[in-house]
């Protein structure tokens, strides 16, 4: 994954996103849910793979947006992370699996 150099420099102000759905995964969708944690320096989405990175200009804010409880966009299965190598639990991966299965069982009905 490319990112601008900025995000590297700056890992511990570094959200990341996966499994995020491709109509959420734009630099103004992604700004638009996480302004409200603090001030954002950067969004990288990376739409291919699915996942995104959130550069926030404080430690804090990045903290104060991982640790909310609440789902971003209202998906329980989009997985945030401090860390860009670290997979989502098991359990989350095989509710994603099903759900995409169910989600193609339905495009062929």
């Amino acid at each position: 994954m490319q990112y601008h150099h900025r995000a590297k420099e700056e890992k511990k102000n570094n959200l990341w996103l996966k499994n995020i759905p491709k109509h959420y995964n734009t630099v103004e969708a992604l700004t638009a849910f996480f302004k409200k944690y603090g001030h954002i320096r950067d969004v990288y989405p990376s739409v291919d793979k699915n996942v995104a990175c959130v550069v926030f200009f404080k430690e804090q804010d990045t903290l104060n947006a991982y640790n909310n409880s609440e789902n971003v966009f209202g998906k329980p299965l989009i997985f945030k992370t401090l860390n860009p190598d670290e997979e989502p639990p098991a359990q989350l991966m095989s509710e994603i699996k099903e759900k995409e299965i169910m989600r193609k069982r339905s495009e062929h009905e």
